[in-house]
């Protein structure tokens, strides 16, 4: 198998620095997040002949207020956004492009209201400004660092509140108005759109015309019967690292809403079972306690009226969205293309239709 992402790249000192994801740009160009020989995150790019290029710590001619900005820096993507943590860990500043922030905001404060008439915990915007949105730190650990891995019922119970909960913040219509659609149509452009890149870099070993094919069918399927009527509050994004629980004060947190939007509520479900997947073939989350969480997921699902038909397009389009963007991350090469090999099997494309 091709590297379409080198392990390692050199800086301008000649110091070597790990890259750990990167993002596919048009041109096929690529840019990255790296950590350096003293576990500093460095962000930076490759031309498409090949040749990387890694910023200086915290530079970035996109992110202008980088340098100044004080915390721990936590993520990087270059010229996109970047994410620190204060010094005493009271709040977490968020940087973008000038003129992105207010939409950030605007979404946060939406979905820290719904966030909390549903039970969650939510950030809250302390601030924000024409490039930083600046929100408060919640309590707890994540639950992708929890692994499912305890002996206290933590784990089980965080699931079973997140059942209960989640179905009130989906329903929630208050502001909704202000959100963007984010249909079947629009997860199909977003699929196809990885799914070009995944065939631009030759990413991974397969037929092209198969992969297409298959990209088509779900795509084509996903956009059958969506719309507004369906739509319920989406996170867009959400994930095991997007949930936050604090056993102390029995409470489960909801993070970043950057993504926020009105969405058939499979694709969220969908979103949180497949990683679920994911986490346990890298090793994070042991059997019993992923069939603990999908059981909660799948207890959502009828919770909110989810055909088993919608759920599983999502979950097909989410296996094949996930495939293209772990293909761009040396570390899980591999494992892209085993669930590559397994999305393109005949019985996954009996299911579609």
């Amino acid at each position: 198998m091709t590297a379409v992402v080198p392990s390692t790249v050199c800086d301008q000192a000649g110091a070597p620095v790990s890259i750990r994801r990167a993002w596919p740009k048009p041109g096929r160009r690529l840019t990255f997040e790296a950590v350096d020989e003293y576990g500093r995150l460095r962000a930076g790019t490759i031309d498409d002949g090949g040749k990387a290029t890694v910023a200086r710590f915290r530079t970035d001619p996109a992110l202008p207020g980088l340098g100044e900005a004080g915390g721990k820096l936590l993520v990087h993507r270059y010229k996109r956004r970047a994410v620190l943590r204060s010094e005493d860990g009271a709040c977490y500043t968020k940087l973008l492009a000038p003129g992105k922030a207010a939409t950030v905001a605007g979404q946060s404060a939406l979905m820290h209201k719904a966030g909390a008439r549903a039970g969650f915990a939510v950030p809250e915007v302390m601030r924000s400004g024409p490039d930083r949105v600046v929100s408060t730190a919640l309590a707890g650990t994540s639950l992708h660092e929890l692994g499912g891995a305890d002996a206290s019922g933590t784990w089980d119970r965080a699931w079973q509140l997140w059942a209960e909960r989640w179905p009130s913040l989906v329903r929630d219509g208050a502001g909704a108005q202000e959100l963007p659609l984010h249909d079947g149509t629009a997860e199909a452009d977003t699929v196809r759109k990885w799914v070009a890149h995944l065939l631009d870099f030759q990413a991974l070993e397969a037929d092209p015309a198969a992969v297409r094919s298959l990209a088509d069918e779900v795509c084509g399927a996903l956009a059958e019967g969506s719309g507004r009527g369906e739509a319920g509050l989406a996170h867009r994004d959400l994930h095991d690292k997007q949930l936050l629980c604090c056993a102390d004060a029995g409470t489960l947190g909801l993070l970043d809403f950057d993504t926020a939007a009105l969405a058939e509520p499979a694709l969220d479900l969908a979103n949180l079972a497949v990683h679920l997947r994911l986490r346990a073939d890298q090793g994070t989350v042991t059997t019993l306690a992923r069939k603990t969480a999908e059981a909660a997921v799948d207890a959502a699902a009828a919770d909110l009226s989810v055909t088993a038909r919608r759920l599983h397009l999502y979950t097909v389009a989410t296996e094949l969205r996930l495939v293209c963007v772990y293909a761009f991350r040396p570390q899980w090469q591999h494992l892209a293309q085993s669930w590559l090999d397994r999305l393109l099997a005949p019985q996954v494309r009996k299911g579609i239709s």
